[in-house]
């Protein structure tokens, strides 16, 4: 079928023709699909009308990895964070996720300086301690042969390690709650960008009086955490100890922690729960991340030298990372009219990055939906051009605890790989549901099996 376009003015990229009214807007019901369909009709930069015509956002979608690299590095002054981050400051106020400019700037060299390597090593220990509370969890599944939601198992965790790691706080009680009110306040953020007619945050109808209800909570729990670390040896040993001392804005440390809170544990969740279901869908490699992880691990925990040994178990995870990025997708605005790939850009136009559809360009990635880890051994990732993968973004705003992810990701991955094999429940549903992060939008029911 021939494509119908967009009749937009000269200069102005093709795009899908959309509703007369609407334009694109009915799109973003599911827009990783659409943004996929888009890219493979009309090419390396696409655009979209999203609302009525005279009261429209205008979206460019950019794939090329070279364009991408351009919005994201060389010409970054020029495009902000977009319309998105207007809604997140709502909920995780300017921490560093949502700030800009000299502050954000501050922000960054204050963090990144926590999650060097050697810091981060150090973390082994926490780390484990945290999969030792679940393991007896797991054993309790493989004995009663009951499913589980793997999604919810994989925030629960990853929530726990956040705060052993980052404050030596003990989240065991509370991570179901926390999950759940970041979840509503996650939901809530996604409803506003994609409903614009939604009644702002200050109209006291139900929804927005629990908005401010669960944000009070979570806050509750941020104001224990800061004193925890503040008035206890425990605490300050925690990795983001010496910031919360040196901190006195209390506000300010507040959004800190929550953004610290969503972003060190929710992106490698969604990264994890994936990696389970594709390794479930292809046993032959969880086989194989089995046998290395009993080779490496030998009935031990993990030390940090053990670490770097576990290659397979990260191939696997950054392939499904490819096909699963958390962060599916970047959202700039252009400052000043541009072009990007000869097409034209104006002021206020959003941009998108999309980890999603960029990781799926069949030019640079052969059959691009199957799964396959030997996409990522050493030496092809380093022949990868620039900007041709990016699941923790990229830029000088690239995630600062991405390799804290990582690390966490290889010893969950490695330690249950090695005693058990989560498998898929026959015919559970299994669809993507693009929020803040990737999630798996009915779960993900396993059940667990014995690799013996």
């Amino acid at each position: 079928m021939e494509a119908q376009t967009e009749s937009v003015r000269p200069g102005r990229p093709p795009g899908p023709r959309g509703h007369w009214l609407l334009g694109n807007l009915p799109l973003v019901t599911n827009p990783v699909n659409a943004m996929v369909e888009a890219s493979r009709r009309f090419g390396e930069v696409t655009y979209f009308r999203l609302g009525p015509p005279l009261f429209s956002a205008k979206a460019v979608l950019v794939r090329h990895p070279e364009l991408i690299k351009y919005v994201l590095l060389e010409n970054r002054d020029n495009y902000i964070k977009g319309l998105s981050n207007d809604y997140l400051k709502g909920l995780l106020g300017h921490g560093l996720l949502t700030s800009e400019g000299e502050t954000w700037t501050k922000q960054r060299k204050m963090v990144q300086r926590l999650f060097y390597r050697e810091a981060l090593q150090q973390q082994v220990g926490s780390i484990n301690r945290c999969i030792d509370r679940r393991i007896d969890r797991w054993s309790k599944f493989e004995e009663t042969g009951d499913s589980f939601d793997m999604a919810d198992e994989m925030l629960h965790l990853t929530l726990e390690i956040a705060g052993e790691v980052l404050f030596r706080f003990d989240l065991r009680h509370e991570s179901e709650t926390v999950s759940d009110r970041l979840k509503f306040l996650e939901d809530d953020v996604m409803l506003r960008i994609r409903t614009p007619m939604t009644p702002p945050r200050w109209v006291p109808t139900p929804h927005n009086r629990r908005f401010y209800r669960e944000k009070e909570c979570l806050h509750d729990v941020v104001d224990r955490i800061i004193e925890h670390v503040r008035t206890t040896a425990e605490g300050k040993e925690g990795l983001l100890a010496a910031m919360i001392l040196g901190r006195s804005d209390r506000s300010q440390l507040r959004d800190e922690i929550m953004t610290l809170l969503l972003a060190s544990h929710e992106t490698t969740a969604s990264a994890l729960t994936w990696t389970w279901y594709l390794l479930s869908e292809n046993p032959e490699f969880g086989q194989r991340m089995h046998d290395e992880a009993v080779s490496v691990l030998d009935g031990e925990n993990p030390r940090a030298e053990d670490v770097d040994r576990l290659e397979y178990a990260q191939q696997c995870f950054f392939e499904a990372m490819r096909l699963f990025p958390p962060g599916w997708s970047l959202e700039r605005r252009a400052v000043a009219d541009d072009t990007i790939g000869g097409f034209e850009v104006k002021a206020r136009d959003l941009v998108l990055c999309s980890a999603y559809v960029a990781h799926r360009n069949p030019a640079y990635w052969p059959d691009p939906t199957r799964f396959d880890p030997a996409r990522f051994t050493p030496d092809k990732i380093r022949a990868m051009p620039q900007f041709t993968y990016f699941p923790f973004g990229g830029g000088v705003r690239q995630c600062v605890g991405s390799e804290l992810a990582i690390m966490q990701a290889k010893l969950i991955l490695a330690r249950l790989s090695e005693r058990w094999r989560p498998e898929m429940v026959p015919g559970h549903p299994v669809d993507t549901d693009p929020k803040i992060t990737l999630r798996a939008k009915f779960g993900m029911a396993m059940v667990m099996k014995d690799h013996g």
